[in-house]
Order: structure tokens, then sequence, then C-alpha cells
């Protein structure tokens, strides 16, 4: 079944040596029914920055390529994963991160059994290539942090929060991820949703943000990454 309808943006986008967007980032019910992933998985997060310049002198990752404003519902995909069992295909490829969807409908949540797998043109997407980098769903899992509990405590309470990765598909991406976390007092599922307004103040997300920033840093050097392809490379 041909999912990418073929219009004449999509054939301009052959002459104007544009990617078609990748069909295997739909929905389709084959890998739906039997998706399955570990945190063996990779995830890969499109950086605003080229390659080159994700890293500094010291093979560090730098904090602008981090995007730290974005950090809240942190957009991910899962990768190099084998995600089907009764099928061959895998997860997304290392490109497909640099598809950015501009229609604003097919960037909604897929809702499974209420949602028709899409047509993506032409105009619905532009093609970024900038740098990427990655690291595995059980790394996500060891971020964590400290934030303020309420402002002006004078007793300075601070509580802990710990960083996960939850299965967040759009219509245009079956496997996309979102950064999510969780505190260690009552109600504070999605602590690090942006739509939960008892956790927008400025200090609130100064605090997680810094932190998941900082265990991003410690996680992702040059090296890991060196690592991590030569680990791809080697299986």
């Amino acid at each position: 079944m041909k999912l990418i309808r073929i219009t004449k943006r999509n054939l301009l986008g052959f002459v104007l040596n544009k990617p078609v967007y990748p069909t295997r980032l739909l929905p389709c019910p084959n890998i739906v029914d039997n998706f399955k992933y570990d945190d063996d998985c990779f995830l890969i997060r499109r950086s605003s920055y080229p390659q080159d310049l994700i890293f500094d002198e010291d093979g560090e990752l730098r904090l602008e390529a981090i995007e730290i404003d974005k950090l809240f519902g942190y957009s991910v995909n899962l990768i190099f994963c084998d995600v089907c069992q009764n099928c061959s295909q895998l997860s997304s490829n290392y490109n497909d991160v640099k598809f950015r969807i501009t229609n604003k409908d097919l960037s909604e949540y897929w809702v499974p059994n209420n949602s028709s797998i899409p047509f993506i043109d032409l105009n619905d997407y532009e093609y970024i290539d900038n740098g990427v980098f990655l690291l595995r769903i059980k790394e996500v899992n060891t971020i964590e942090g400290e934030y303020p509990f309420s402002k002006g405590n004078k007793a300075k309470t601070t509580h802990k929060f710990v960083v996960y990765s939850v299965h967040k598909p759009t219509k245009s991406n079956f496997f996309h991820f979102e950064f999510a976390c969780n505190g260690n007092h009552e109600n504070t599922d999605g602590l690090c949703d942006t739509k939960i307004e008892k956790f927008s103040s400025s200090g609130y997300k100064n605090a997680i943000a810094h932190a998941i920033s900082v265990g991003l840093k410690e996680i992702i050097t040059k090296k890991h990454q060196e690592d991590i392809f030569q680990i791809l490379k080697e299986n």
C-alpha cells in the first residue's frame, strides 16, 4: 500500500532534490500490532547545530546544541531497534529525524483505532540537515536532579525528580518519543510537561531543565557517540 501520495508537489520534490517523507515512520497496522522495544534501544535527537559544532574542543556536548528551552517534552526518535516480532522492519533510520513536519495537524498525537494513516505531501514538511546525537533509553533513565517545591520557601525545601522516555506517536511519526519526569512527592505526573500549569513558573523550569541538561552533558560526549557508532558498525 502506497502511503505517500504521488502529487505534483512530490514529483517536484524529486526535481528539487528534496527527500520524500519516509513511509516507515507512519503508523501502519503491521508495526502497530506488533510493536515492541526495550531499554537497550537508541533515541536520536536533531540538533539546531551542524554535526561538526555539536561538541566543543574538549569533546563535550554544547549546551546550545541541547536546546535547553525545549527540554520539556523533549522530542526524539526511536532508532536502531528491532520493533516488530512478526516483520523485518526496524524503527526509524538515522536521517529520518531530519524531517520536520510543518503541518500542525500531522504533528498531533496518533490515537489507536481512531486515526487514519495520513498522506504526506511535499508541503507538509521540511528537511533540516543538521547534526544529531544519540543515547540509549536506559541512559535517559539515569538522569535525575532536584527542584524547589514552592517559591519563597524559607526552608528551601527541594524535591528529587527522575527522567524517563515515553512513546508518544504522532500521526506522521509512530516512532516519536518524548522525555518525561516524575518527582518524589504527590501529584507530579507530567512534571516535565509544558501543559501542566502548576509547574510552569520559571523557577521550576530553570531548575529542572538545568539538571536535565547537566545529565545529558555527562552522558553524551564525543567519545560516547563514537563508541555508539562503533557498536552499530560491528552489529
